[in-house]
C-alpha cells in the first residue's frame, strides 16, 4: 500500500543522483512510497514496477542496483525472502505513529527504529486529567492535543511519560523539534534529552551524499513549516479561539443539550455518531438541530435515519418524502347510481332482465 512521504529540495540537486538517470531518480522517491514505516518493503522488482511505472515498460532490477551501489539502499535476505532496507529512512522521514507497524524482518544485526504504538481513547483520556485539560505550554483549554515529547521520528515511545497535552498553535509551533521551553508546565519531563537525539538532516539521503554546497541552514525548514503531530491534527488554516477569561474550565456537553421531542438514549448515539465522524456536536449545532426538530413527532427516527445513513445533519424533510400517500382517485360515486334500472326484482327479492 503506497502512502504519503516527505521530499526536501536538497534532494533534487544532489550530486550523486544527478550522474543517475530521471527514471531511477524517480524510482528512488517511488520507493519510499511503498516502503513501510521502518523504510522496508519486498524485493519484488516486477511489482515494484507495476507500482511505480505502471504505463511504462521499464526494468527496474538494474535501477534497484545502481541504487544499492551509490548506497541509497540495502538489499537482503532472511529466510529465503528478499527485501530491502532504504538508508536512513526513518531519520529523515516522519511516519505518524499510527502507522501500521513493520512486517518485514529487519536487516541481521538491526533491529526496528520506531517505538511509538497507538493512543488509545483510555490513555488520551489519563493524559489529559493528568494534565489538566490544558497546555502544558501556555495554558490554554482550547483544541487539546496529545504530544509525543520526544517525538516518535526520534525514538519517542508512547508511554505516558513520553506523552503531554498541547493546545493545538503550541503543537504546531513545536512540530518535529523538542524543545525545553515547552515541558515547563511537567515537572516529570526531561528537558536534557534532546542533547541525546540528533538532529533530522537535511534530505532523504544518506549523510555522506550531501554536497558541502548544499548542507547550508537556509535548507532546513524552519519551526513554521514543520507538520504537527497531534493525534487529531487540524490544517494549519484552523483559527485556535481564545479561551474564555470567564470560566476557561468550563466544557461544553452536548448530551446536556438534547431536544425535548427526542429520547436521551437516541441523542446519545447521534452524540456518539458525529464524535465518531471527527465532527462533535457544538452548542451552536445542538441549538440549530432543536429548532428543526421542532413540532416534528417522530424526531427520534429523523435522528436515527441520519444515523442509519452516516449523514453530519438532520433532515426532517427526507423522512417526510418517505411516506407516500395514497392519490385520490377519479372513480366516485358508485354509491348514488342506481343499479335496479332495467331489472326486475322477482318474489325472492333478487333481480333479472325484464
Amino acid at each position: 500500500m503506497a502512502r504519503a512521504r516527505n521530499i526536501k529540495p536538497a534532494f533534487f540537486k544532489n550530486e550523486e543522483l544527478a550522474d543517475s538517470s530521471f527514471e531511477t531518480r524517480l524510482l528512488f522517491i517511488g520507493l519510499w512510497t511503498l516502503a513501510d514505516r521502518e523504510g522496508r518493503l519486498e524485493d519484488r522488482p516486477r511489482r515494484i514496477r507495476a507500482e511505480i511505472f505502471p504505463f511504462d515498460g521499464i526494468d527496474v532490477e538494474p535501477m534497484m542496483a545502481e541504487l544499492e551501489r551509490l548506497s541509497f539502499l540495502d538489499r537482503y535476505e532472511v529466510d529465503g525472502e528478499k527485501f530491502v532496507q532504504i538508508t536512513n529512512f526513518v531519520k529523515h522521514q516522519d511516519p505518524h505513529y499510527r502507522e501500521k507497524a513493520s512486517d518485514i524482518p529487519p536487516m541481521p544485526g538491526s533491529e526496528n527504529q520506531i517505538l511509538a504504538t497507538g493512543v488509545t481513547r483510555t490513555q488520551r483520556a489519563r493524559i489529559l486529567k493528568r494534565d489538566g485539560y490544558k497546555c502544558q505550554y501556555c495554558g490554554s483549554t482550547e483544541h487539546p492535543c496529545i504530544d509525543h515529547v520526544i517525538p516518535v521520528s526520534r525514538g519517542g515511545d508512547s508511554s505516558d511519560d513520553n506523552l503531554q497535552v498541547l493546545c493545538l498553535p503550541c503543537n504546531t509551533k513545536k512540530g518535529n523539534k523538542i524543545d525545553s521551553t515547552l515541558n515547563q508546565g511537567r515537572s516529570d519531563v526531561d528537558s536534557t534529552v534532546e542533547r541525546d537525539v540528533p538532529l533530522i538532516p537535511d534530505s532523504l539521503i544518506p549523510d555522506s551524499l550531501i554536497p558541502d554546497s548544499l548542507s547550508s541552514d537556509s535548507l532546513i525548514p524552519d519551526s513554521s513549516s514543520q507538520a504537527p503531530s497531534c493525534d487529531s491534527a487540524q490544517s494549519d488554516k484552523t483559527k485556535s479561539k481564545k479561551p474564555n477569561p470567564a470560566n476557561p474550565s468550563a466544557k461544553f456537553d452536548p448530551l446536556d443539550h438534547c431536544p425535548g421531542n427526542v429520547s436521551a438514549e437516541v441523542w446519545a448515539k447521534w452524540v456518539r455518531c458525529r464524535k465518531e465522524q471527527g465532527k462533535p456536536l457544538k452548542q451552536t449545532t445542538c441549538e440549530a438541530q432543536a429548532k428543526q426538530l421542532e413540532g416534528i413527532s417522530n424526531a427520534d427516527s429523523v435522528v436515527e435515519k441520519s444515523i442509519a445513513a452516516g449523514w453530519q445533519g438532520l433532515f426532517p424533510e427526507k423522512l417526510k418524502d418517505n411516506i407516500h400517500q395514497f392519490p385520490t382517485s377519479n372513480h366516485t360515486g358508485f354509491d348514488k347510481r342506481d343499479y335496479s334500472a332495467g331489472l326486475v326484482q322477482r318474489e325472492d327479492g333478487t333481480y333479472g332482465l325484464a
